[in-house]
């Protein structure tokens, strides 16, 4: 039966690979087709909307075309990544230029509607450089280091000893930025088309979306910052300090470790380990950065001890009360015998993750 629903996946991705495939053309020359007509009234708000469903549609399309052949369980790979991106980041700049073109034909000024154009022409124009210059940029080599830090770690005047160096905000946005597939470009993408209906409504909505982007900018600062901080613990394990908070080990109950970049076969991966409480303390903890190993012997002693003494399992779902099925429902979640072994070994470049890549 198993051997019957493999040989069934294998036969459905070709299929679905060129079904991406047709999907994206379509989808790429509809918005061409959209991004064109967008300077000219009556139809730059149907183009408009036209132009961001297609925007969809390609990414969509590409990430069905991107499935792995043979139906691998890991769909993705840096290679298939960066050519995404750079397909993706080239039907933007094509929409950016079709919009230019629009522009040039022989119409009263008046007649054509220059905020929606120019704002696609500029934001989409930004974004597709943005994808085609992550597409085309080289990959670094895989780092193979099992070397920890040779450097005393840092202890405070309570003899607690800080779980890795304070990390450069800088560094925090790459992590974050190398984690989000290039799929999620089509968000901005859609926000860029609101700014002229936003323009339309008047002074006081625009107003409102410059204050609600402010304040996401600032939550996001903050939010930045709060990641940069490494936690504090005991120095046999006992506790866990992040911030003014600190927990018990018994409190600790979660697990989740994540990867930055995200796909299977990324070089100079940064893994991270986020230790939760019920109470809503959760604490980061870098296990290597950029592929290279962030804890010494004593702190990598220390959190063993606390990951041994927590009481970390996978959280089960209301409708999954055995906890069968949890792997699939929280894939980034390990138990406490995992993370013990990823503590203990952080696994480095090319090597697998007992986690779910994207």
């Amino acid at each position: 039966m198993a051997s019957g629903a493999a040989s069934g996946g294998d036969e459905r991705t070709p299929r679905r690979r060129l079904a991406g495939l047709l999907l994206a053309v379509a989808s790429a020359l509809v918005g061409i087709a959209a991004a064109a007509a967008i300077p000219q009234p009556p139809w730059g708000v149907p183009a408009a909307i036209l132009l961001a469903l297609a925007s969809i549609g390609v990414a969509v399309g590409l990430s069905l075309h991107a499935r792995a052949p043979g139906g691998a369980p890991d769909a993705w790979s840096a290679r298939r990544a960066r050519r995404g991106a750079l397909v993706y980041g080239a039907f933007l700049l094509a929409a950016s230029v079709t919009t230019s073109v629009g522009m040039l034909v022989p119409e009263p000024i008046a007649a054509l509607e220059p905020i929606r154009s120019w704002t696609v022409i500029v934001l989409f124009g930004l974004c597709g450089a943005s994808l085609i210059a992550v597409g085309t940029a080289s990959v670094p080599g895989p780092v193979a280091s099992r070397d920890r830090p040779a450097e005393e770690p840092s202890v405070d005047a309570r003899g607690w000893i800080r779980l890795g160096s304070r990390r450069a905000p800088m560094d925090v946005r790459r992590d974050w930025a190398s984690a989000i597939p290039f799929q999620l470009f089509q968000v901005p993408v859609l926000v860029v088309l609101l700014v002229p209906v936003l323009v339309d409504l008047g002074p006081w909505a625009v107003a409102t979306a410059v204050a609600l982007a402010v304040a996401a900018v600032t939550v996001a600062a903050v939010v930045l910052r709060r990641r940069s901080e490494p936690p504090w613990i005991a120095p046999d394990g006992s506790r866990l300090r992040h911030g003014s908070r600190e927990v018990a080990a018994s409190e600790l109950v979660t697990a989740v470790l994540s990867s930055a970049p995200l796909v299977p076969d990324a070089t100079e991966r940064s893994l991270m380990l986020t230790l939760a409480a019920r109470r809503g303390f959760r604490a980061t903890v870098h296990l290597r950065r950029r592929g290279r190993l962030v804890l010494g012997e004593a702190e990598t002693a220390a959190l063993l001890d606390l990951v041994a003494a927590s009481a970390i399992e996978l959280p089960h779902d209301q409708h999954d009360a055995t906890g069968r099925f949890s792997k699939s429902f929280y894939p980034d979640h390990l138990t406490r015998a995992e993370a013990e072994a990823v503590v203990a070994d952080p696994p480095g470049d090319g090597e697998p993750l007992p986690i779910r890549s994207w």
